[in-house]
């Protein structure tokens, strides 16, 4: 238990660590960092202690439930390539994806259901199943509905284009161009470096650049963008 804690719990106390390692260099005293640190390992030990302490009385039953864990972790663990096939492939093809694996794991939760008895546990399975069914079938036929759908590399480029004027630059030889046309007009030069695979991108797109205040300093600038979804020399 200690050495799989130390393992799991590590990562997650980088943060409070982190931030207990800057105030105890702050204040320069020796006994207040000794005494913040114990506390932070104390935090971290008193539940293991506990749990070694009450003989296994405090931790839940082995049966069939442990393997309901497993395979929904194991949906859980097949949403990651998802979320990183996005960087990749089409918005659309994801959300297709995504819906089936919904779909999966509604037909799953069904079988439970069906063979569970306990009246808690049963209601359980046939809230997750239908909430799951209604997302699945949002996700499946959301590209359908929408008949004027475009790809999100037009999307982009729609977008950018009425929240912001970007003019699409693809050369050195265009940016220094259009550099040295700002500085005769005495204005400020934003280059924008956008790829369809870059999330950060997504999100300037999204909430960044039509936000009000965003866009009215953006109209004192000459703003310049190069699409490095495939890459060039």
């Amino acid at each position: 238990m200690g050495a799989l804690s130390g393992l799991i719990a590590s990562p997650c106390t980088t943060a409070p660590l982190t931030g207990a390692l800057l105030y105890v260099a702050q204040t320069g005293d020796l006994f207040i960092g000794f005494i913040t640190l114990y506390v932070l390992s104390l935090g971290m030990g008193l539940p293991l202690l506990l749990i070694g302490a009450s003989g296994g009385n405090l931790l839940p039953k082995a049966g069939n439930w442990m393997n309901v864990v497993k395979v929904v972790f194991g949906f859980i663990l097949l949403t990651i390539p998802l979320i990183l096939l996005e960087r990749i492939f089409d918005e659309q093809y994801v959300m297709m994806g995504a819906a089936v694996l919904a779909l999966i794991f509604a037909g799953y939760m069904h079988s439970q259901y069906e063979q569970t008895e306990k009246a808690g546990v049963k209601g359980g399975f046939w809230l997750t199943k239908n909430l799951m069914l209604a997302l699945g079938l949002i996700l499946l036929f959301k590209p359908m509905i929408q008949t004027n759908a475009v790809s999100h590399t037009t999307q982009a480029q729609v977008s950018h284009q009425n929240d912001g004027h970007f003019k699409l630059v693809k050369t050195v030889d265009e940016i220094n161009a259009a550099v040295a046309e700002a500085a005769q007009q005495n204005k400020i030069v934003m280059l924008d470096l956008y790829a369809d695979w870059c999330i950060a991108c997504k999100e300037f797109e999204k909430y960044t650049f039509p936000d009000p205040t965003v866009k009215s300093l953006m109209s004192r600038m000459v703003l310049l963008q190069v699409d490095m979804t495939d890459n060039t020399d």
